[in-house]
Parts: structure tokens; C-alpha cells; sequence
């Protein structure tokens, strides 16, 4: 597997040794999760019911915001979104095709705290 120059932390380990994971889809969610268990030295295996270019993640985004919109607990939310942003910033300078932009909701009907 290619890790865009990011090498796994466990690459000393024989694959014999090395922890296990299975990976449920090929999009944008699930290739993330499966390269970041490879750069943390995991043998990954990822199953999908389409390749990654037939999935809705090849025309559509995901979503990176601080602090998280209507996750709970809020808390945790807040923090596991602070621990991932280091490795999104790995993924947008390694050339993965991971790319930040700036974006905005808009409302028929905002929910009370946001007026």
C-alpha cells in the first residue's frame, strides 16, 4: 500500500505481527480511515461494494469544522475533531488530493442557537 511518504509507525513489524483492521467502503470516510490505520501499523483490509471512483465521495466533500455542528457529546466531539485536523494537514501536503475550502450553511429555518 502507498502511503504518500507517510511511513507506519509498526513498519518494523512483520505482517504476522502487526494488528489487524477491516475497512467498510471505498469512499472518502473509508479510504481515510484505512490510511491512517496503515500509517499507525495496521494490516488493512478494505471491502466495499463499489471501487472508490463509482462512490458519491468521488463528486462529494467532507466536512471539517470546529467546533462540530450537533455532535454529542460535545465534549469528545470537540475534542476528536481537534486530534484529527494534524493528519488532515498531512493529507493536504502529501498530494493525496485532499484539499481545504471554505464553506458556509445556510438555513430556511436556522436552529435556535445559531440566531
Amino acid at each position: 500500500v502507498l502511503l504518500a511518504g507517510l511511513p507506519p509507525v509498526m513498519s518494523f513489524l512483520s505482517s504476522r505481527q502487526r494488528p489487524a483492521a477491516v475497512v467498510l467502503g471505498a469512499g472518502v470516510n473509508g479510504l481515510t480511515s484505512a490510511l491512517k490505520l496503515a500509517i499507525d501499523g495496521f494490516q488493512v483490509h478494505v471491502v466495499a461494494k463499489d471501487p472508490p471512483y463509482d462512490t458519491t465521495s468521488v463528486g462529494a466533500g467532507a466536512i471539517w469544522e470546529y467546533p462540530p455542528f450537533a455532535v454529542y457529546p460535545e465534549e469528545l466531539a470537540c475534542r476528536l475533531v481537534l486530534a484529527s485536523r494534524p493528519f488532515f494537514d498531512q493529507l493536504m501536503t502529501a498530494r493525496t488530493g485532499v484539499v481545504e475550502r471554505r464553506s458556509s450553511y445556510a438555513w430556511r429555518n436556522p436552529p435556535a442557537d445559531v440566531v
